[in-house]
Order: C-alpha cells, then structure tokens, then sequence
C-alpha cells in the first residue's frame, strides 16, 4: 500500500513539474510573427494579404500573426520588437528602419531591390552575422540582371552594346552577371547616377555608346532620372527595357518587373517551409516570376517586331 502512494505521489509530482514547464502561449512571443508595412497603403495592403495568406497556412498551429505600420512603430525610437519567432517586412523603408535597430531574431524582407537589401544586410557587422546564420534575407522586388539583357536581345538580335544605368548599390549586380556570363558577345557600358542631381551629359554619353539600355532600381533611379533617360534615348532612337510596369507607359519600349501577388504567395510558401522545419534557414533570391509588357508605339518608331504571344526571358 505504501509502495502505491509512493508511485501515485510520485505521477503527480511529474505532472505539476510538465505544466510548470509549459509556456503560456498568449504571453510567449515565441509564437508571435510581427509584419511591419512601409508607411504606405499600398505596403500595408500587402501586409495584410501575407498575413492572410500566410495564416491560412498556419491555422492548425499556436501561431498568431500582427501587422502594424511602420511609421507608427518607429516614431522616434527602436520598438520593442526582440523576442517575437519572425518579423518581416514590406517595403524599404519598412526594411531599412527594422535592421538599423539590430533585431536579434530572424528577419525576412519583402518588395525591397536586391542592390538595397544589400546595402543595408551588409552595413553592420550585426547584420552581416544574421545573414551569415540564416537569419536574415530577402525575396528581392526586381529580376536578375540577366533577365533584362535576355530581353532585350530577343526584341532587338543586332544589339552588341548595352547601357546599363545604376547608382553605386548596383555595383555587386553588375560584377556577378559579368563572371557568371564571361562572353564578349555583348559589351556593357555602365551609367552611374547619384542622388545629387541627373548627370545629363553621362546619360547622352552612355546612350550614344549603346544600342539598347536596360535601368535597374536603386535610390539614385527616381522619376526625375528616369524621365531624362528615356527622353535621351528616345531622341537617339534607342529601345529602353525598365523595371516596372510604369516604365512601358512613360515611353520605354518594355518593362521587365514581378508580379507582386505570386511573389507574396511564393514568400508565403518558403516562409512556411522555413516555420515548419526547425533546420530550415532563410534564402535570399529573387522571385520566379515576371511580367512583360510592350509600348507598340515606341516599337513601330523603333521600327522593332514586337512578339505575337508576348516573350519569355
């Protein structure tokens, strides 16, 4: 009789000790994913579609998501943001303002160019940890640079020199797609604006040197630039490839850029992979899809035959 009061005390000794050890979920971060929105409508539409989609997916798990904006998380100082098993953020500014803050846990950048995510993943020698760990990366907003050369070869197969327009984050870009692609079949002239002013004489001289020019995002690569550049290489009868949708509508013959509701659902789907294996580390990489469209008035000046059934780069 002993013996079994012993053995009883004993179970519920076990017991109390496994509830003990037990986290209170409404009060453990750990299962708290936090998206923080550029303070935008747009960006904060998005958060809100990610949290939606990304919550579907999670339903069976402990797992809450939150979505606040940025401008009301970083009014003037870092937010109370430690702790939480994800953060992830849409838009750059969203981006720039997490990681100046130094996070410790893992976060995952979305709708940010890959020259700015590199920028500011590489800017501290915090970050550059986190990336190193896995713990920090990005599905980038725009394309590979090879993407938009692919392009413009097809539309137009006597073009041999390229202009490329950039600001300094670009450079790495340009470097990798150079020893991936060693070929001296086509020349790449390199434009580099800065945020000082538009260099109009760089521009002329890069479009007179090209037969086609590619822009690729970057701070520096603003409305006012961009104007200046199609305007240049229009006067020079000169096709242009852009890196959104607005670029075709301002007078390039095409744009290159991603559809944003599959990159969110391919987001989703890595970010889920990543939540449900505890090995699973975050990759950066661009998005595996992309949308083409063409100004057929630019092309009939350009006197270039635009595809019948759109074209694949």
């Amino acid at each position: 009789m002993a013996l079994l009061r012993f053995k009883i005390l004993l179970q519920i000794l076990f017991y109390f000790i496994y509830l003990l050890s037990v986290p209170v979920l409404a009060d453990n971060l750990q299962d708290e994913i936090l998206i923080i929105s550029s303070h935008n409508e747009i960006s904060y539409r998005l958060a809100n579609q990610l949290k939606s989609t990304l919550g579907k997916k999670l339903k069976k798990t402990h797992i809450n998501i939150t979505v606040i904006d940025n401008g009301k998380l970083y009014p003037t100082k870092a937010p109370a943001t430690a702790g939480y098993k994800l953060v992830i953020t849409i838009g750059t500014d969203a981006a720039v303002r997490t990681l100046e803050n130094d996070i410790p846990g893992p976060v995952y950048c979305i709708l940010i160019p890959r020259s700015t995510f590199e920028l500011i993943s590489q800017s501290t020698e915090f970050n550059r940890h986190k990336t190193k760990a896995g713990t920090l990366a990005a599905i980038y907003l725009d394309q590979p640079l090879g993407k938009y050369i692919n392009l413009l070869s097809r539309l137009d197969d006597d073009i041999r020199t390229i202009g490329l327009f950039i600001d300094e984050s670009n450079s790495i870009i340009v470097k990798e797609y150079k020893k991936s692609n060693p070929s001296k079949k086509r020349n790449i002239v390199v434009g580099r604006l800065d945020q000082a002013g538009v260099p109009a004489n760089i521009i002329e001289d890069v479009v007179k040197k090209s037969d086609g020019i590619i822009i690729l995002p970057g701070e520096s690569i603003n409305n006012f630039s961009s104007k200046w550049i199609l305007q240049i290489a229009y006067k020079h009868m000169t096709p242009v490839i852009g890196y959104s949708e607005k670029f075709s509508a301002a007078g390039a013959l095409a744009a290159l850029y991603t559809d944003i509701d599959k990159m969110l659902n391919e987001a989703s789907e890595k970010l889920y992979k990543y939540l449900s294996d505890e090995f699973a580390v975050l990759e950066s990489g661009y998005p595996s899809n992309s949308l083409t469209t063409f100004n057929k008035s630019v092309a009939r000046f350009l006197n270039i035959e635009l595809p019948v059934d759109g074209v694949s780069p």
